[in-house]
């Protein structure tokens, strides 16, 4: 619906395009993330798209199948209001407090 005001719809693709094209990201690290965003969504063509860029960009069917399960897993904690970061802290593997942005 977005589509209907032209100007919004701009504003929108200049965004996304920014946001896709930055350079924080390496091209492995960025085709990761779409990769997981896609998980989110659900939507079955924007996954076999962003997996196309995922092995594209090196990323092994391992790491796939590893952002898909932490996809489940987050979606699990928003469905059961588990705090995977808090329960996952105990491992090593999540972390809420970041040491790189201090």
């Amino acid at each position: 619906m977005i589509a209907l005001v032209p100007e919004l719809k701009d504003k929108l693709l200049e965004f996304t395009n920014s946001a896709l094209s930055g350079d924080a990201l390496s091209e492995r690290e960025r085709a990761l993330a779409v990769l997981g965003a896609a998980f989110i969504i659900g939507d079955i063509e924007v996954v076999k798209k962003a997996v196309v860029s995922a092995k594209q960009n090196g990323l092994c069917n391992e790491e796939i199948g590893q952002a898909h399960a932490i996809a489940i897993a987050m979606r699990a904690q928003q469905v059961a209001n588990i705090d995977l970061f808090t329960a996952s802290q105990n491992k090593g593997t999540l972390s809420s407090d970041s040491k790189c942005c201090n």
